[in-house]
């Protein structure tokens, strides 16, 4: 943005120390010398144009040409203050002929509006509107994107949505390439505003046109995925993001999404395979959540051994218990006895709180294994609430089995 004002500023303010027609000629060679400065070496012109301002009494014209003209030299030093300050002393002469003080305005709002002062890029904005006579409709496409970024930052999204559209509808007719990264920069600012106001159709129909100009364009692609998601479009979802894995636009955490939306969307195998092959070694910070869904993906797709396999791939990074409980589970569910109460008892170890149904789950695989001292203990733990009445069943029928292996025991002595 600072090399544009500069860049504004800079013809500008060329084609009025050139002609220079109403200054003096001393006023117009310190001008015009100040001008041939400012690249190479802004600090001089900057010196020469105060040392100017300080000395001469000027004329409002004459002192208005040298302030646009140091304003441009500010800008060159990152002293954006200072530029603001000779800028709003341009408008307040009023000297310059009306079109050269609109660019004065347009630039004026365009900094202030990149030093975050949108209350103040607004109010000199409007002005820009309110003195607008034969303004180009690119001119006045560009203030309107400007007035529409002010009012945006200022959480005013309805009034901004109208400036970017007629933004847009100004700027019909103009080369299709000439500007077209400020053209596509208005286009984003109109997205981020139709998100803000959920308008989620709207949101489809402008991406899907900005992803035709730009379809490597990642951000666009998780924007139309979300907005299908917002309308609960699950299909489409599923189908943008499997486009987008396609091309390889996906991040691995994003992977993560697109498996459980599969799952959701009842391909759970096709869940787990993806999973399988996108990433061997997931990174560590997703290693949990990436086997832990995968097994609960093999699960879904009713191939247990395999949801075995991959939770216990990801065993190193379960440090609560996790995926210990999800095996204990799978297991129980397999009948595998001896292997479920192990890992139920594995999670205990690692800080995993068991709810009143796994402590029944528990409790059961004790007592099919033949533990019934274990068992009984378990169902006993188990507290008043939404399990305790089969807990106590249970308990009864392992207290019974206990009796009958005791008397057992009695008759063999």
């Amino acid at each position: 943005m600072r090399s544009m004002l500069i860049f504004m500023l800079g013809l500008l303010v060329a084609s009025q120390t050139v002609q220079a027609v109403q200054v003096s000629p001393y006023v117009h060679r310190q001008l015009n010398q100040a001008y041939e400065q400012l690249e190479q070496q802004p600090v001089k012109a900057v010196a020469q144009l105060q040392a100017l301002l300080d000395s001469q009494k000027l004329d409002s014209y004459s002192r208005s040409l040298s302030l646009r003209l140091l304003a441009h030299g500010l800008l060159a030093l990152d002293r954006d203050a200072d530029a603001i300050t000779a800028l709003h002393s341009v408008l307040r002469e009023n000297a310059l002929e009306p079109a050269v003080l609109q660019s004065v305005r347009a630039n004026l709002g365009q900094l202030l509006l990149s030093q975050q002062q949108h209350a103040d890029a607004q109010q000199i904005l409007e002005q820009w509107l309110s003195h607008d006579n034969g303004a180009t409709p690119q001119a006045r496409a560009k203030v309107a994107a400007l007035l529409g970024s002010t009012l945006f930052y200022q959480d005013q999204f309805e009034a901004a949505l109208s400036y970017f559209e007629q933004a847009v509808a100004s700027d019909i007719g103009a080369s299709e390439t000439d500007d077209s990264a400020w053209r596509r920069s208005v286009q984003r600012m109109r997205l981020s505003t139709l998100l803000q106001l959920k308008r989620y159709v709207a949101v489809q129909q402008l991406v899907k046109r900005l992803l035709a100009d730009e379809p490597d364009n990642t951000d666009y692609w998780r924007i139309l995925t979300a907005s299908h998601l917002q309308l609960e479009q699950y299909e489409q979802a599923l189908n943008t993001f499997e486009l987008s894995y396609q091309a390889g636009l996906l991040t691995a955490a994003e992977t993560l999404q697109l498996a459980s939306l599969q799952i959701a969307q009842g391909v759970p195998g096709k869940a787990a395979r993806l999973l399988e092959q996108q990433l061997k070694t997931p990174l560590p910070a997703l290693q949990l959540r990436w086997y832990q869904l995968q097994g609960d993906a093999w699960l879904r797709a009713k191939e247990p051994e395999k949801a075995v396999a991959s939770y216990k791939q990801g065993l190193a990074a379960s440090l609560e218990g996790t995926l210990e409980l999800k095996l204990a589970n799978t297991y129980l569910d397999q009948q595998q006895w001896s292997q479920a109460s192990f890992y139920f008892q594995a999670a205990q170890r690692k800080g995993q709180a068991l709810k009143p149904a796994e402590y029944l789950r528990l409790g059961i695989a004790f007592l099919k294994n033949n533990e019934t001292k274990q068992a009984i203990a378990t169902f006993e733990a188990i507290e008043p609430g939404a399990y305790h009445k089969q807990a106590a069943e249970w308990l009864s029928y392992a207290r019974r089995l206990s009796g009958l292996a005791d008397r057992s025991e009695e008759k063999t002595i």
